[in-house]
């Protein structure tokens, strides 16, 4: 039997893609959308949320290097898990900041939204672009 290309299972890696690709795109601005509500949480600053914005795309790009590496040699299907595990524990961490201070919306969107996170997303989806181009 010929596999069409709109089965089934072409369907499934569509809608995950795009559950995949919302997360990935839109974590980063998480705290722009919010820059005024988290600002009142640290003191009325907008620097900090801004600043863990700045983090985050900054984080994406550097990380992006170490996970384009990481895709080719394990594999994209296990940076692309990680990295979403890791913006899902980074926005979790990021959304304790408040009780914790700033440091822990460093951490949780620089580092685990940013670095490690989105860049594994994106890098393994430019490593995808790159085998089907």
């Amino acid at each position: 039997m010929k596999e069409r290309i709109d089965g089934r299972e072409a369907w499934g890696v569509t809608v995950a893609s795009m559950i995949i690709a919302s997360l990935a795109f839109g974590a980063p601005y998480v705290v722009i959308v919010a820059l005024k509500p988290i600002g009142v949480d640290f003191g009325g600053y907008r620097s900090v949320p801004s600043a863990a914005a700045s983090l985050a795309m900054l984080g994406t790009g550097v990380g992006g290097l170490l996970m384009s590496w990481l895709a080719e040699r394990v594999g994209v299907r296990s940076v692309v898990v990680i990295g979403g595990l890791m913006v899902c524990a980074g926005l979790l961490l990021s959304s304790r900041a408040s009780d914790g201070g700033a440091w822990v919306l460093y951490l949780g969107h620089g580092l685990l939204v940013g670095l490690v996170g989105n860049a594994a997303i994106q890098s393994a989806t430019q490593r995808l672009c790159d085998t089907l181009v």
